[in-house]
């Protein structure tokens, strides 16, 4: 990973993980309602000005609105995808070797098309790139008003020891948990579960997911919007991938488009500033194509 990117020295990223890592419990978020609480349904043109209010405070890589990085991570991802390149060019060679074999070759001998056969129709990943972010909105007072460190940053599972894979890590800030040293690695969860049976982090992740289930964006693409923060697995900040002792085979085979939609979010923060006007009738389409267009939020 770039080592411009992530750089987590400044105060204010710092004291919101340190914040998340203290107060987020597992008991906080069985006892949460992470679901729309708004009766009114709300057009995404309406949804724009309000996420543009947003200041993302883990977030050490741009100070552009909201509503820019996401054109910029749609425009990157139209630019950057190709179904028929290889799996495995997402990879440095450190980081595929270091793959269980099995999985190294699935991705050594596929390309997108072959690994994601079932797939013939790849636009949703571009609306995926495009909304990836908008659970964000949960930090506005007229939605969950919550503070920043139940809703932005990375994502991590609960119950479970803290991984040494997680950002600032070091910090020790999880030992000032209450939960810490509570749960051991099996206690709750089987191994090789899955990471949909686990309780993760209250997040925008997760809200967005739950909002756009009754959309029509498909499988691959709810799961994108629900781990898309899960740094500890996609792209570890110490090259030793997190959490793998619960990874099932539908994980792995979701990694690489994990990674590509983390490289579209990531290497996208330029300040190179799109106009959306000349993207704004095509990502309307998909919008509308996937019912996205009016939301419950």
């Amino acid at each position: 990973m770039d080592k411009n990117f992530r750089n987590y020295e400044n105060e204010i990223v710092n004291n919101t993980y340190k914040r998340m890592y203290r107060e987020q419990t597992l008991q906080k978020k069985l006892n949460y309602k992470i679901h729309p609480i708004s009766n009114k349904s709300y057009n995404i043109e309406e949804i724009l000005p309000l996420f543009d209010t947003i200041i993302d405070k883990s977030d050490p890589d741009t100070y552009l609105p909201q509503s820019i990085h996401l054109l910029q991570t749609y425009i990157s991802m139209k630019t950057k995808f190709n179904k028929d390149s290889m799996v495995s060019s997402l990879f440095l060679d450190d980081e595929l070797n270091n793959l269980p074999l099995k999985i190294k070759s699935l991705y050594e001998k596929n390309t997108f098309s072959s690994l994601y056969s079932n797939i013939k129709d790849w636009d949703w990943l571009y609306l995926v790139a495009y909304m990836h972010d908008l659970g964000k909105i949960m930090l506005l007072n007229k939605f969950h008003n919550l503070p920043q460190h139940f809703v932005v940053g990375d994502i991590y599972p609960l119950g479970t020891p803290f991984e040494k894979s997680n950002i600032l890590y070091d910090k020790n800030y999880h030992k000032q948990n209450k939960e810490y040293g509570e749960y051991y690695y099996f206690d709750l969860y089987e191994p090789f579960c899955g990471f949909e049976k686990l309780n993760f982090t209250i997040s925008h992740d997760y809200y967005l997911y739950k909002v756009l289930k009754k959309t029509k964006i498909p499988d691959e693409g709810l799961y994108l919007i629900r781990f898309h923060s899960f740094y500890a697995f996609h792209s570890p900040r110490n090259n030793i991938r997190g959490y793998t002792y619960y990874a099932n085979d539908k994980d792995w085979k979701m990694l690489p488009l994990l990674k590509l939609l983390q490289k579209c979010d990531l290497y996208s923060k330029t300040r190179n500033i799109p106009d959306f006007n000349d993207y704004k009738n095509e990502i309307i389409k998909l919008v509308k194509k996937y019912n996205c267009y009016n939301l419950f939020l």
